[in-house]
């Protein structure tokens, strides 16, 4: 176990896991985490963001609408002819660490969208400002957990 891994309480991973997951902190590369219920995938990367001094938005897809990620049309923007959302603190505008956390029990049409964003920090095109983003999910075989 790191030093890193221990200051931040979490414990149980195997040093394979911890060593990739420390790679895509330094590199901003996307994770998909993978494990059982219990494994502070959740946690891991609300404690990170705390300790890297950077904000930070957890979006449980299982109980979100895609309007609550993104948040609202700027009517007036749209009249000009430009796409934009209304930023607010709740929405992932501006956010530099993102975690999305049961994605494979949301609704595919999100899952698309959540899948682009992992993919190149971008949804429908337009960069979301984030550095780092995770998602987890339990593995298939749960109650609820679908395939991607």
């Amino acid at each position: 176990m790191s030093r890193l891994w221990q200051e931040l309480e979490i414990f149980g991973w195997d040093q394979e896991k911890e060593n990739v997951l420390l790679s895509t902190i330094l590199t901003g590369d996307r994770a998909l985490l993978i494990s059982q219920p219990g494994a502070a995938k959740t946690l891991l990367p609300a404690k990170i963001s705390r300790a890297l001094g950077v904000t930070f938005a957890p979006f449980d897809l299982n109980a979100v609408s895609f309007d609550d990620i993104l948040g609202v049309i700027n009517i007036p923007k749209m009249q000009e002819g430009k796409m934009e959302y209304m930023k607010t603190p709740g929405t992932i505008w501006g956010k530099e660490f993102v975690a999305y956390e049961e994605l494979n029990r949301c609704k595919p049409a999100i899952q698309g969208k959540i899948l682009e964003h992992l993919r190149s920090g971008t949804i429908g095109g337009m960069d979301t400002g984030t550095r780092w983003c995770w998602a987890n999910m339990n593995p298939i075989g749960h109650a609820g957990a679908n395939k991607l």
